[in-house]
């Protein structure tokens, strides 16, 4: 069974665009995907990058769009990470308590912990988040003049009631 499965929801390319549903991958073809990777056992990763330049409504909605891809895999391990463009303080973001409340854990530790993922702000705009994986540790790790994001890491364990295996979750800066 695979470790990991990265996949995409579009037909072309990696990122969300205004015309992104028409180039959505037909549900059949995602229930395939699911079937023959995370139902072996894989974890199912998104490495996300919402949109900056529109405001919380718009990303929001892209977080949904993504969240639809899985309703399927809510007793599965996931993991959602990329840049998420959360601007606000992680107690004020939609974003944030939308995947709370869809049962991700901040793989970095509690939600409520100061932490500073990019150069130019100091609320985090990177996460890693899982679902049915336990995070053990999590970390920023400050490398200057590599990017203007900071790369985050997370070990974690599959929770007991999850298939798949344990492993170090990534996110690269965008």
């Amino acid at each position: 069974a695979p470790v990991e499965c990265d996949t995409t929801v579009y037909r072309r390319g990696w990122f969300w665009s205004p015309n992104a549903e028409r180039q959505r991958k037909p549900a059949d073809e995602m229930l395939r995907t699911f079937v023959n990777s995370v139902g072996n056992g894989g974890v199912l990763l998104y490495n996300a990058h919402i949109e900056s330049a529109k405001n919380d409504v718009f990303r929001h909605r892209q977080i949904d769009e993504i969240l639809l891809d899985g309703p399927h895999a809510k007793d599965r391990p996931v993991i959602f990470a990329g840049d998420f463009n959360t601007s606000k303080a992680p107690a004020n973001s939609a974003i944030v308590q939308c995947l709370i409340d869809e049962g991700f854990l901040d793989a970095l530790g509690p939600v409520e912990t100061a932490r500073r993922t990019s150069i130019n702000h100091e609320q985090p705009l990177d996460w890693i988040f899982v679902r049915n994986l336990w995070p053990e540790t999590g970390r920023v790790i400050q490398v200057p003049r590599a990017s203007d994001h900071f790369p985050l890491e997370a070990a974690v364990t599959v929770a007991p009631s999850a298939g798949g295996t344990g492993g170090l979750a990534s996110a690269a800066p965008s």
